[in-house]
């Protein structure tokens, strides 16, 4: 995973907005296998997989919404290095249209086709990356769109055991109150 580019030989003659991108892919793909790295050797009680569903989906929880900062450089978050600004035209419910799947050897990432173009410059180099996305056509349809993502999850976490769930000590969720939900 180096920069080569016959234009630019080396990453210092690259132009700042390529060698921001090579920073994100990398920082982005190194985060990735941090995560990764977690759910090795664990041995029968460790989780096979860490489950980070957005938005409503999961009732806007914080640990996921982290996680999802960390792995996307803070495209989910106020940040400088917001590289999309189109990215703010889209509604929230929109943008928090990801699923992600993290397992020892691979990731399973379900997103809608509105926010496939702002997530790509972050995942296009994990390796065992399995996407689950809709074209835009396709997506049009409300309720094709709902059971796809319903197949899409149920086929990501089908040879797992044990899933585990990112937690945040700041709060499970915004804005509400802990239900019993969230505690079995």
């Amino acid at each position: 995973e180096t920069f080569y580019s016959p234009q630019f030989p080396d990453l210092l003659s690259a132009p700042a907005i390529f060698r921001l991108y090579y920073f994100v892919w990398c920082s982005s793909c190194c985060r990735l296998r941090q995560v990764q790295a977690l759910l090795g050797g664990g041995g029968a009680a460790a989780p096979d997989g860490v489950l980070c569903s957005l938005g409503i989906d999961s009732r806007y929880n914080e640990g996921c919404t982290e996680l999802a900062k960390y792995l996307f450089y803070d495209l989910y978050g106020q940040n400088q290095l917001n590289l999309e600004p189109a990215f703010e035209e889209f509604p929230e419910e929109t943008l928090d249209d990801v699923i992600l799947l993290i397992k020892a050897e691979c990731v399973h990432l379900y997103c809608n086709p509105l926010n496939y173009a702002h997530l790509l410059p972050y995942l296009s180099h994990w390796r065992n990356l399995r996407l689950y996305c809709m074209t835009e056509t396709e997506y049009e349809d409300e309720e094709a769109a709902e059971e796809f993502k319903i197949s899409s999850f149920v086929e990501m976490v089908a040879d797992c055991r044990r899933v585990g769930v990112p937690y945040s000590a700041q709060g499970t969720h915004r804005g509400t109150e802990k239900s019993k939900l969230f505690v079995k």
